[in-house]
């Protein structure tokens, strides 16, 4: 009878440190006060980069906020385009500037095609939510994004993954964690 309970007591120790190695990451609220928002990210290790790009319209700012995991691309990103500061923008113009950030997503597939793309907003800023699918690489891959005009900032949202795990609970997670601050 003991050496039954000692073999139970080292399968269950085997099953407890064997058990996280294939362990969903740990949740973390990414905050940037400067940045302007807050979402959930998948670990601590986000990485954060910045550039420039010469428009005709002006110069803007892109800062991308990612972490990439075996499984998904997580990214937050906002392009600051301070050309704008002082237009009046019609709600044609706004759209115009959210179909740009929406189309500059799915272009990262050749021959990507929208699922569904819709209008939202966020605390009454307007936006766009879309699910693209599309080929990269010769894998089947899905892109799901929200983008959000909030003043002189396009925000985007966006989680890449395979097509096989584009139902994983954590995308829908990180999709709806995205606060504006």
């Amino acid at each position: 009878m003991k050496s039954a309970l000692k073999i139970m007591a080292a399968l269950v120790m085997f099953v407890a440190l064997f058990a996280g190695c294939g362990a969903k990451p740990d949740w973390q609220e990414y905050k940037s006060e400067e940045a302007g928002f807050s979402v959930m990210m998948p670990g601590k290790d986000v990485e954060v980069q910045s550039s420039s790009t010469s428009t005709a319209a002006g110069p803007i700012m892109i800062h991308m906020y990612s972490v990439s995991l075996s499984k998904a691309y997580y990214m937050v990103a906002y392009n600051e385009m301070s050309f704008l500061e002082g237009i009046e923008l019609t709600d044609s113009d706004k759209d115009d500037i959210l179909e740009g950030g929406v189309e500059g997503a799915i272009g990262t597939f050749p021959d990507g095609e929208f699922v569904y793309r819709r209008d939202i907003t966020l605390r009454g800023h307007p936006g766009k939510e879309y699910r693209a699918d599309g080929t990269k690489n010769g894998m089947e891959m899905v892109v799901f994004g929200k983008a959000y005009l909030v003043g002189t900032r396009l925000y985007q949202v966006m989680a890449t993954t395979t097509k096989s795990d584009a139902n994983d609970e954590s995308i829908k997670k990180f999709m709806d964690s995205f606060k504006l601050l």
